[in-house]
């Protein structure tokens, strides 16, 4: 056997405890980044459709979404990547080639995504700047305010009708003289729809009421049921109707009547109140998170891109680690060949680089046994002759 050429010859992989093959598994791992991409893309489809609410981030599901959620995330890729970096170290030993692969690849996969993050929240900025000022608060502010004055003048109007019309001399009066209620109440609120006056009357121990006046739409009518519930005031019978009711309870003489008001709103008045109200409650989240546009981009990357990421460079790891894992082989069959060893090796059949070059250090071998094993036969037996 000649001896090995100059150099010192590879080091032999480390033996120890290895994680179960499942976890490092390329399957596995692939599954793992699909996962863990949806779920970031879930988190940032959650969080960013609430990052100009005024509500999120104090409360506990906008704890879960901006910070418990991404941290796990970046956990269970961190616990994948230690896992992958052991196994590759404890089975294939320390190797430059790969550590400079993969170098390169986290580089060029680092670059590109903060890069690209950067032009995302300055393209978030200018797009939000150039079409969001302060005119736009102040717009919202202004529709409130406005709504607001609408529902207290016709609070106004109801409460004028209750003072003059909702007292025991006014229903004394009616009852001795009956006149066209809704006509009159018109005069002042022009959106009356009914008015019901009961007495409230004893028999057999129970509490009746007997209709004094019921004038109006019908179908806008109180249950007479439900007139012992209601309070004095404003009240409604159903979220979302389109009406504004007022009750009264009148006590005069001996009598108690029980009276209700209904007078027509806007349909959906409340709802579209409350979507004003809640846009301009968003447009000054805006503005007050406006300086930090820019680094939006940033925020994006570092809580929803570094899972996915992580997966990527895991996965950049296994390859470089396979790269790597072919080239030592080849390095290994070179040494051996280097040290006398021309026994006929099977030679890969792949196109690439490495295979060629497998090709041609199985050839090298085989020409090496013809040739160099019978110069050696012969210096033996001059050895032996001498």
């Amino acid at each position: 056997m000649k001896p090995k050429a100059g150099g010192a010859p590879l080091s032999a992989p480390r033996k120890g405890t290895q994680a179960p093959a499942g976890l490092h598994s390329l399957p596995f791992l692939a599954v793992s980044f699909a996962l863990i991409s949806a779920a970031s893309w879930l988190l940032a489809d959650r969080s960013l459709d609430g990052v100009f609410s005024s509500s999120l981030f104090g409360s506990p599901p906008g704890i879960i979404l901006l910070v418990a959620a991404p941290l796990s995330l970046l956990t269970l890729v961190g616990i994948l990547l230690f896992i992958a970096v052991s196994e590759s170290l404890h089975s294939q030993g320390s190797s430059a080639l790969r550590l400079r692969v993969f170098s390169w690849i986290a580089a060029v996969l680092l670059a590109f995504t903060v890069s690209e993050s950067v032009i995302l929240g300055r393209f978030a900025s200018s797009a939000l700047g150039s079409w969001f000022d302060r005119s736009i608060p102040d717009s919202m502010a202004v529709a409130a305010e406005m709504a607001e004055l609408y529902r207290d003048e016709r609070l106004a109007d109801i409460e004028a009708v209750a003072e003059k019309y909702l007292n025991g001399l006014a229903i004394t009066n009616w009852r001795s003289r009956p006149s066209d209620w809704m006509s009159a109440i018109r005069q002042i609120d022009r959106h009356a729809v009914a008015c019901q006056v009961y007495l409230e009357t004893e028999s057999g121990g129970e509490l009746t009421l007997k209709a004094v006046m019921e004038s109006g739409d019908s179908e806008a009518f109180v249950p007479k049921d439900r007139l012992h519930r209601i309070m004095p005031g404003i009240f409604l019978l159903s979220e979302g109707e389109p009406y504004l009711r007022w009750g009264e309870t009148v006590r005069y003489g001996n009598g108690v009547y029980r009276c209700a008001y209904t007078t027509a709103m806007p349909e959906g008045f409340d709802v579209k109140l409350s979507s004003v109200r809640d846009a301009w409650t968003r447009s000054l989240v805006i503005d007050a998170l406006r300086p930090f546009f820019p680094w939006l981009g940033l925020w994006v990357f570092a809580t929803f891109l570094l899972p996915p990421l992580g997966m990527v460079l895991i996965l950049a790891w296994k390859y470089s680690s396979f790269l790597a894992s072919r080239f030592r082989a080849h390095a290994l069959r070179l040494e051996s060949i280097a040290g006398g060893d021309w026994r006929p090796r099977f030679a890969p059949e792949g196109g690439d680089e490495i295979d060629q070059a497998e090709r041609s250090a199985a050839e090298i071998a085989r020409l090496l046994s013809e040739t160099g094993g019978g110069s050696e036969k012969k210096q033996k037996r001059a050895t032996l002759k001498l």
